[in-house]
């Protein structure tokens, strides 16, 4: 029911993936008032090696591909929270750890 639907406990924390927001050049994600952003990035050879070894494509393929999106500089500037996805896979998860348990705290969650 709607009565009990409202006065369930809200979770302290939720993520929404955010390359759209962030892509339609806009500040959507603060009138939304979400919390922060998140923004993964990795150096542009990583993202065209895996572009290559995920998908199989061609360099200029490639290269259109990235060329379509928002800079990571701009996505970057635009973040509370980064996630410097060039390296391993461990480097990446301990990031993505910290931060979760950053956000969590700050919403009144406990780590």
């Amino acid at each position: 029911s709607k009565r009990s639907e409202m006065t369930r406990p809200r979770p302290p924390a939720c993520l929404l993936e955010g390359a759209v927001i962030l892509e339609s050049h806009s500040r959507e994600w603060q009138k939304a008032r979400l919390a922060g952003l998140i923004v993964v990035s990795a150096p542009l050879s990583v993202r065209i090696a895996r572009l290559r070894a995920r998908d199989g494509l061609d360099e200029e393929r490639i290269r259109s591909r990235l060329e379509s999106q928002m800079e990571q500089c701009d996505k970057i500037l635009g973040a509370t929270h980064l996630i410097d996805n060039g390296g391993d896979l461990e480097s990446t998860r301990e990031q993505t750890r910290s931060i979760g348990s950053q956000i969590f705290s700050e919403c009144g969650g406990r780590s």
